[in-house]
């Protein structure tokens, strides 16, 4: 991963990488691949976040802070930065994803912005229309019947779990 700087007050984090495989209980993915960028970070804004979350874990001559203040000081910092960030329009570009599974393959690209201009309050995103019109999205994903198939049957076997069948009898394929 990287930081750039963009312009006077901007920076940029772009990350690249790359795992040969990943396994889980159920799913083995390979040949896994990540590129994504982060654009027009609030130099200021990222510089507080990190302050004020090294500031948020420092003992204050109360004792260490227990998970629950963390936590709830973390959200308030999350919040105030959010706002700063969000009102500089920022984006974030996968320029590549993309793993094998199944004996399939699954690639993909996207393209997300928000239009910061003119926010007054990070409380206006919370109603769907107001934040629809903010955001521009792209999204192009390919993957092949093999993939189709394996993506299926996962979601075949939770939902079955969830209705409380007994999955482990079941062949595999």
């Amino acid at each position: 991963y990287d930081f750039g700087q963009e312009g006077d007050s901007d920076l940029a984090f772009r990350w690249r990488s790359a795992v040969g495989e990943l396994l889980t209980r159920d799913i083995t993915l390979k040949n896994i691949t990540l590129d994504l960028d982060l654009n027009h970070l609030d130099r200021a804004a990222v510089a507080d976040y990190v302050q004020s979350i090294r500031e948020s874990y420092e003992d204050n001559g109360e004792g260490r802070p227990t998970a629950a203040d963390s936590a709830a000081k973390i959200q308030a910092i999350a919040t105030r930065v959010g706002e700063k960030l969000l009102k500089n329009s920022p984006e974030l570009i996968v320029s590549k994803l993309a793993f094998e599974m199944g004996g399939g393959f699954f690639d993909g690209d996207a393209h997300l912005a928000l239009n910061g201009d003119g926010l007054e309050n990070i409380q206006q995103l919370s109603d769907p229309r107001a934040l629809n019109k903010r955001l521009t999205n792209l999204a192009n994903i390919r993957f092949d019947k093999n993939m189709a198939a394996a993506l299926t049957a996962i979601g075949l076997e939770k939902q079955m779990t969830a209705a409380g069948m007994d999955v482990s009898q079941l062949p595999k394929e």
